[in-house]
């Protein structure tokens, strides 16, 4: 039952970047997550690695998104660093 198995994968994944956000550390969170899952008998291992895989990739790309997003808008404006180094350069 490939599509079931996939729909849990998914679940599971959903739930440990929950977690993971809701920690204090992302990493902490979904080592936590992983470790719940491997306690549990009815996980196998191939299923727990594409848990943390996916995880791991879907909250690099949030992080990523926050840090360096791709809206021009939500960048620092750039007339106040103008500003500011003008002010520098002729002080």
């Amino acid at each position: 039952m490939p599509f079931g198995n996939q729909k849990r994968i998914n679940d599971a994944v959903r739930e440990c970047i929950r977690q993971s956000c809701e920690s204090n550390s992302i990493v902490t969170g979904i080592a936590k997550f992983i470790a719940e899952l491997r306690n549990s008998s009815d996980w196998q291992e191939h299923d727990i690695r594409a848990v943390e895989s996916s995880a791991r990739h879907l909250l690099a790309r949030i992080v990523d998104s926050a840090t360096f997003p791709n809206d021009v808008n939500a960048l620092p404006n750039s007339e106040m660093w103008a500003d500011s180094n003008e002010t520098n350069l002729s002080g």
